[in-house]
């Protein structure tokens, strides 16, 4: 099966971020690091032949 990525740079969805963080039980403190602001991300999807995702990431947006 064929698949392919894309990456996504600073998407900015304020509600939708801070939605996911709390959906998920996560410390707003402790993702400080990968969702800017607590309104941008930087993510990465793979998509197969079928335009089906089947695989990602969220990547941080600061340096260590």
């Amino acid at each position: 099966m064929k698949t392919a990525k894309i990456k996504i740079e600073s998407y900015k969805d304020s509600d939708g971020w801070s939605n996911l963080i709390n959906d998920l039980g996560l410390d707003e403190e402790s993702t400080y690091d990968i969702f800017e602001h607590g309104e941008f991300a930087t993510f990465t999807i793979e998509v197969d032949e079928n335009l089906n995702i089947v695989g990602g990431k969220i990547h941080k947006n600061k340096q260590d």
